[in-house]
């Protein structure tokens, strides 16, 4: 019996290197893009939460 072996190639034989280096600085650039965004509605919810302490402020009412 004979053996016949196929070799599959992986990405890693069939792009360069320089191929990863530029998809890393891609990745990297976008999760701070998004975290940007993250950060902005964060800020957002510190804002509406200060306005909110700023309005329960309690007023005391004298009744005769």
């Amino acid at each position: 019996m004979k053996e016949i072996r196929i070799l599959i190639p992986t990405p890693e034989d069939l792009l360069p290197d320089e191929f990863y280096k530029h998809m890393f600085n891609a990745m990297r650039e976008f999760l701070l893009a998004v975290k940007c965004i993250v950060d902005a509605g964060i800020a957002k919810i510190d804002e509406i939460d200060e306005i909110a302490k700023e309005k329960k402020e309690i007023q005391k009412v004298e009744i005769e």
